[in-house]
């Protein structure tokens, strides 16, 4: 196992390709003659930071060896640890700014709106990962709070979108299609009413990339997020990759082989379905459940069906009764008995890759879609497919492969109901072979191309549905959230998936900064120094992210150390109480490295009322204040957010801002007097927007609520050690003194003729 893991380093290493290499390439001060130089200096540099034991400590670092480390990385700017240039790459960027002419003070209310953006962005869709962020989302968010060369940090980065707005900030195009008009001098316009309830464009942001860092526990997040975020030379990277495409098809072609129905033809395969074999408990016997339960045209998959050998009635699962199940069935109701749970068959072999027998569920090809002369067909397996199955059986791989033995969790079960154990069992041995061959071929800033597949379609995870809506079948994807096998599963051809994101690649990112860390522990950034955050945090027990990445950070050797996975997850001991220390942990960091004075944005989803009340505490107890709360409509939620009455359809976003530095120690010579209480609430209304409903009429704002206002100027206190200086009714009393009360909200006088238009 080992001279394989050494041969998959080498892989990644020796085959990181030019991908458009650039000649005397300046990188912090320093001067390379190309792209590969500078990595190898700053390879170099990283591997003597990790011989220090304090940096191998710090919380979120990935378990794997320094060599997989070091092969994943491309230092500076991508770390597959903690970034130990983020320090420098920000002093640098600050004074970028500074030699700029000089901001106006800082200063923005919450961004109140509403966002509706969809999810079918090419950029957005090109790699699949948990609950992304549409860029165009973010986007106005960052134009909002943010100026040209501000940098932003997404402490959850996930596949890097945050990053993926902060570049196309400086996309003209991009900005204007956000409904925004861009001027010549880069001056960015957005519609809004005025005084006196006239529509007319506004000025409130200018045209220009900001920088990102990008921050994530999980390893194959962060190499996603890197290749994202990194500028290719597309013409190379796409020809680079068609030709690996045509020396892996010289190799395995011959796996996706299949005779044509006329017998003479050979055509290649697109996919093949599979399904499970069960045994009738009456008669003993096997047979096949799609033979007997889908029904193909009609759209039917039947729960009850009878046993094609002694017509004894079975189901898949148990059931007390199954009379009236199907009304194609053609059995009198009154004279159908109950059925009885089908077993599933076992079959037993050896795995030469770990040395051991294993027992799994018996699958044998139902379906296979081949194309031959540009045309699609489908047919029932023949001989000759099946004589091809017992040939690639026999095959010995001649690539490395990931052979990890996957650890029980809490979305990580099913699998072991149906004997996968180990992460190649995920695979067909056809598939298994190809995919071995493709990453062994990829350079390191292009194996990402196979991890968009590599732990999804390319799995037994992948599903074959048939229902009314395709009633001849088609291909779902894996159930999300998951690492269910179905009873029928999908086996995609490996070369037909390759080749399918070759085309795909149709952006040019930008140079962020990228780390693997816990954002709990976020000790590679200074404090005070960044302009925005944006997050899309974990919340409770929605995603195990850890446990969903594992396979293709096997791919990768780089796992996640989820110790400080900010998660609920009962296989790592882990209760609602946990993951709010955990997320107040985080925020505590999100506030110290934030400027004073300045936002973060956090979406949310969960329908869980514990985890909203645990999030939104933990971000109070960091010390943030809450300016508002709108909607984020993504328009097409996951599978389960569309069929789940239950889910939650469109995420929260919660704004809050960090406090100027100056108002503890300025407050709390004065907190036993009124001018504390009057000054907090100034400011806490200065920063409140308008939230404005359909129709561009206000809504109710809970944060101009008169009890609310008390709530937070009382945690402030509470957190700053400040004695609290006014009881909640003389509270009332100088609220009404000193504001503008309106349908039960406050206002500042200048903010009147708004709300008046």
């Amino acid at each position: 196992m080992m001279q394989k893991e050494e041969r998959n380093h080498k892989d990644l290493a020796s085959s990181s390709a030019k991908l458009g290499e650039v000649k005397h390439v300046s990188c912090l001060g320093l001067e390379f003659e190309s792209e590969e130089a500078r990595r190898a200096h700053f390879v170099a540099l990283l591997r003597q930071k990790m011989q220090l034991p304090s940096f191998r400590e710090l919380e979120g670092f990935p378990l794997a060896s320094d060599e997989s480390i070091l092969a994943l990385s491309d230092p500076p700017y991508y770390c597959a640890c903690p970034n130990p240039w983020i320090a420098d790459f920000i002093a640098r960027w600050e004074a970028e700014k500074t030699a700029k002419p000089a901001h106006q003070c800082y200063q923005r209310e919450a961004f109140a709106a509403d966002v509706l953006e969809g999810k079918n962005d090419p950029i957005y869709s090109v790699h699949s990962y948990h609950t992304k962020v549409p860029p165009r989302a973010i986007m106005r968010y960052i134009l909002h709070y943010t100026e040209p060369g501000d940098i932003i940090l997404d402490g959850f980065c996930g596949s890097g979108m945050t990053g993926v707005a902060a570049r196309l900030c400086g996309d003209r195009d991009a900005v204007a299609s956000l409904g925004y008009q861009v001027k010549a001098d880069a001056t960015i316009l957005r519609e809004e009413r005025g005084e006196d309830g006239k529509k007319r464009w506004c000025a409130f942001s200018k045209l220009g990339a900001r920088k990102a860092l990008l921050n994530d526990l999980s390893p194959a997040a962060t190499f996603i997020a890197h290749n994202y975020n990194t500028a290719l030379d597309l013409g190379y990277v796409q020809n680079e990759a068609r030709r690996i495409l045509n020396e892996v098809n010289e190799e395995c072609a011959w796996l996706y082989e299949t005779l044509h129905s006329d017998g003479k033809s050979k055509g290649r395969i697109n996919y093949v379905v599979w399904s499970e074999v069960l045994i009738c408990p009456n008669c003993t016997r096997e047979f096949v459940f799609w033979d007997v339960a889908v029904k193909l045209g009609d759209g039917v998959v039947l729960k009850d069906f009878p046993c094609p050998h002694c017509a004894h009635w079975l189901s898949k699962k148990p059931a007390k009764s199954s009379l009236g199940r199907r009304k194609s069935q053609k059995t009198p109701k009154n004279q159908r008995p109950s059925a009885s749970k089908a077993e599933k068959a076992w079959t037993s072999f050896y795995d030469a890759a770990i040395g051991e027998r294993v027992k799994q569920v018996k699958q044998v090809p139902v379906l296979i879609s081949y194309f031959v002369g540009g045309k699609n067909y489908k047919k029932v397996p023949s001989s000759f497919d099946l004589e091809l199955l017992d040939k690639i059986d026999a095959h010995v791989p001649r690539h490395w492969f990931p052979t990890n033995a996957i650890q029980k969790g809490d979305k990580s079960g099913d699998h072991f109901s149906v004997g996968v154990t180990h992460v190649h069992h995920f695979y067909s041995k056809r598939n298994l072979v190809c995919a071995a061959a493709i990453w062994a071929r990829l350079p390191r800033n292009l194996k990402w191309l196979a991890t968009s597949f590599l732990s999804r379609n390319l799995t037994k995870c992948n599903r074959y549905v048939v229902n009314a809506h395709n009633p001849n079948g088609r291909i779902n994807g894996p159930l999300t959230g998951t690492l269910y096998i179905p009873s029928e599963f999908v086996e995609q051809s490996a070369l037909v998936l390759f080749e399918s994101k070759i085309t795909d690649i149709a952006w040019n990112g930008s140079s962020n900064l990228i780390q693997t860390a816990s954002a709990s522990h976020l000790v590679t950034i200074p404090s005070n120094s960044l302009d925005y955050v944006f997050i899309d945090p974990p919340f409770g027990a929605n995603i195990m992210y850890s446990e969903l990445n594992f396979i293709g950070e096997s791919w990768l050797s780089v796992l996640t150390c989820n110790l400080k996975e900010a998660i609920e997850n009962k296989s790592q001991k882990k209760g609602i109480n946990d993951y709010r220390k955990l997320m107040h942990s985080c925020f505590k960091e999100a506030f110290r490295v934030l400027k004073s004075g300045h936002w973060i944005t956090m979406e949310f989803s969960n329908t869980r009322a514990e985890v909203w009340n645990s999030v939104q505490n933990a971000l109070s107890d960091a010390g943030f204040i809450v300016g508002n709360v709108s909607i984020l409509n993504k328009k097409h939620g996951g599978i389960k957010a569309m069929s789940n009455q239950s889910s939650v359809k469109q995420d929260l976003v919660v704004s809050a801002y960090k406090p100027m530095h100056n108002d503890k120690s300025r407050w709390r010579g004065v907190a036993k007097k009124d001018e504390f209480v009057w000054e907090f609430v100034d400011k806490r209304l200065e920063n409140l927007a308008f939230h404005k409903g359909e129709d561009a009429k206000l809504s109710y704002d809970q944060e101009r609520d008169p009890r609310t206002l008390f709530d937070q100027m009382v945690a402030y206190c509470v957190r700053n050690g400040l004695l609290v200086p006014i009881s909640s009714q003389d509270f009332q009393i100088g609220l009404a003194q000193r504001y503008i009360e309106r349908d039960g909200m406050f206002f500042l006088p200048q903010q009147l003729h708004e709300f008046e238009a």
